[in-house]
């Protein structure tokens, strides 16, 4: 199955939420795809393994990291907990809504950061976009975004809160992105300084989080 473009590509808003100056010699990228968010991080001289259920996406981030392993995150995560390999660092870049059991997922990931730190980047689903969908009386399944079909598990924000806690992490920091509309759209940069000011709509348009975890 080819890679869904919408999971390709640098995630500067993953890096940067990184404390600054803090260097990572041990780097886990779960959801690599192909490889450019860790091969910016092996830049900084971090040794980088990657996780990509896609055979496509594994095979052009093993020319990019250090290490590739292909197949189910969780499996592999289980895995590398069992073999005892620890990291500094563990990204986890829209990929924990795809799984089938993200709680254990993350409980696991807990076992190979023990004193280092954790960026998960999730999908809103409490979104103006959802409601709409709804109140049309239709679950709107999409090839991208908040309602990408191949997704198996839906956050909002009080569910992000039990569900880093329960895995045993503190939650540092939390950036959100703002879209107005779900897909990219001109009215989104418009709108920006409205829904900055107006707590109701910062809420409903919030579309994505970004949180830092240890």
């Amino acid at each position: 199955m080819a890679q869904n473009s919408s999971y390709v590509g640098l995630r500067s808003d993953m890096l940067e939420i990184l404390p600054t100056g803090r260097r990572f010699e041990r780097v886990l990228d779960v959801g690599c795809a192909t490889g450019a968010t860790g091969s910016a991080l092996k830049q900084r001289g971090a040794h980088v393994t990657g996780i990509e259920y896609s055979p496509e996406s594994a095979a052009a981030a093993k020319e990019a990291l250090d290490e590739v392993l292909e197949g189910d995150a969780g499996v592999l995560l289980g895995k590398l907990a069992g073999d005892g390999r620890r990291f500094d660092l563990v990204l986890c870049g829209d990929v924990i809504e795809h799984l089938v059991d993200p709680w254990t997922a993350l409980a696991t990931i807990r076992r190979l950061v023990p004193n280092g730190l954790v960026v998960v980047s999730l999908p809103n689903v409490a979104h103006l976009s959802t409601f709409s969908a709804l109140l049309s009386g239709q679950w709107p399944y999409r090839e991208r975004g908040i309602h990408d079909r191949t997704h198996l598990r839906f956050f909002g924000e009080r569910n992000l809160k039990a569900l880093f806690a329960e895995a045993g992490f503190e939650e540092r920091e939390r950036r959100v992105h703002h879209r107005v509309i779900e897909r990219p759209h001109w009215l989104n940069e418009f709108s920006a300084p409205l829904t900055s000011r107006l707590p109701v709509l910062r809420r409903y348009t919030a579309y994505q989080f970004v949180s830092l975890l240890a």
